[in-house]
């Protein structure tokens, strides 16, 4: 049998604090159980967590629960090595809201142009961090300087602190390092004040395109624009032949190299060094420059001509490819 000897029925834990788990495992013959596997599982979704023996038939594991949730069972399964034997026991209780401490939402660490892309994320990406507590209140870098901290937040990969362009307590913009080794997953840090959120594991991708939109959801009509400065929609569509720029998020690495907290340079300007395509109605198109927007933090820009025989439409279909790549599709206007 199992037994909970630290946490019971009804329990109270709190959201992104460590709260301990100790069970104690008896054998139908009243052995304790010292070796095999213990299991904890959480029906909020948390991670399966595997428990450790710390003799006398007691296994620890040590859970950091998700953001707040009532009705919340915790099951642990037990079997000795040969698997002849096998038993759980399982409790149910709460985990209540956290008022200070920062806690990253499970899976909200996001490409910044289109939210619904989640891991990977491309080095050199504006990416958005969604949580609670995450920083003390709302602020933007001052003009003109760049921020590792805001507010009280710090984003971190790698031993190294992220550029940050925004942060409140529900959401970060930071900047993905553009030296993080492509095809390799990463923890994710953020800290505000003396507190810590309970990492997560980003994988780092060489692209990740995206397009980013005037609803700032990913979807709808994108930020594309005419040579007038205009947004390209139904008020201001674009023509045939016309060349627009799409500002997009994810193309990766670009040459030259910009080096942290500076922004992109205008002469010459800082090219992708992926073969990035653009689809507009479905019709591949001419790409006269594809990098980092000149003058901006981590923002790209493609610059693209509108094929002479598009199909027109208030909702004519936008695609990048970015290595081998592609974003989500966005919407243009064309007459």
């Amino acid at each position: 049998g199992l037994v909970f000897t630290l946490l019971g029925q009804a329990f109270n834990s709190v959201a992104s604090v460590p709260t301990p788990l100790e069970v104690r495992v008896v054998d139908d013959c009243g052995t304790f159980l010292n070796s095999g596997v213990v299991v904890a599982s959480f029906s909020n979704g948390d991670r399966l967590l595997p428990m450790i023996s710390t003799g006398d038939g007691y296994w620890d594991a040590t859970w950091v629960p998700s953001p707040a949730s009532s009705g919340v069972t915790i099951r642990v399964d037990g079997q000795n090595l040969d698997r002849t034997l096998s038993g759980f026991i399982q409790i149910t209780g709460g985990v209540d809201p956290n008022s200070t401490t920062p806690v990253i939402a499970k899976g909200r660490v996001v490409n910044a142009a289109s939210p619904a892309l989640l891991s990977p994320l491309a080095a050199g990406t504006l990416i958005t961090i969604y949580g609670e507590h995450l920083a003390a209140f709302s602020a933007v870098p001052d003009p003109g300087t760049v921020a590792t901290q805001l507010a009280g937040a710090l984003v971190a990969v790698k031993g190294t602190a992220l550029q940050l362009l925004y942060a409140s307590a529900g959401q970060i913009n930071a900047i993905v390092p553009l030296d993080l080794q492509p095809n390799t997953s990463y923890q994710l840090f953020v800290q505000q004040g003396n507190k810590a959120a309970v990492p997560v594991e980003v994988l780092v991708s060489s692209t990740q395109p995206a397009i980013f939109t005037t609803s700032g959801t990913g979807v709808g009509q994108g930020a594309i624009v005419t040579l007038s400065g205009a947004i390209a929609d139904s008020a201001n569509p674009a023509h045939p032949k016309d060349t627009v720029l799409i500002f997009a998020a994810g193309l990766g690495a670009v040459t030259p190299s910009v080096p942290f907290g500076t922004t992109s340079p205008s002469n010459p300007p800082a090219s992708a060094l992926a073969d990035v395509h653009v689809s507009i109605g479905g019709k591949d198109t001419k790409v006269d420059f594809a990098g980092l927007a000149p003058t901006f933090f981590g923002l790209y820009q493609i610059n693209a001509v509108v094929p002479a025989d598009v199909s027109p439409g208030d909702t004519v279909p936008v695609t990048i490819m970015a290595g081998a790549q592609t974003s989500p599709p966005v919407t243009i206007a064309v007459r």
